[in-house]
């Protein structure tokens, strides 16, 4: 419990913020307990981990789907350099 007090202290959480997390389903709370541990870098995964009660595997899952998401939406993009086929 002390832990978990002093992790919230160093994010800057209150019981309103994690009141609100806990209301997020399972999807979207990996998800964004991976984009504040990004934010924080170094360590940021445990102090996160601890603050919010989550597992870090759950973290390292959210992160892998963000970097999915961010390469699938890059797949999109094509840059034709040539002429146009005329069929």
């Amino acid at each position: 419990m002390l832990l978990k007090r002093i992790c919230m202290q160093k994010l800057n959480l209150s019981a309103i913020e994690l009141r609100h997390f806990q209301q997020l389903d399972e999807r979207q709370r990996r998800l964004f307990a991976a984009v504040e541990a990004t934010k924080l870098g170094w360590r940021g995964v445990a102090l996160v981990a601890a603050a919010y009660g989550i597992n870090r595997k759950t973290i390292y899952k959210g992160k892998t789907e963000l970097a999915q998401e961010t390469l699938s939406s890059q797949k999109g993009i094509r840059i034709s350099w040539g002429k146009k086929k005329v069929p």
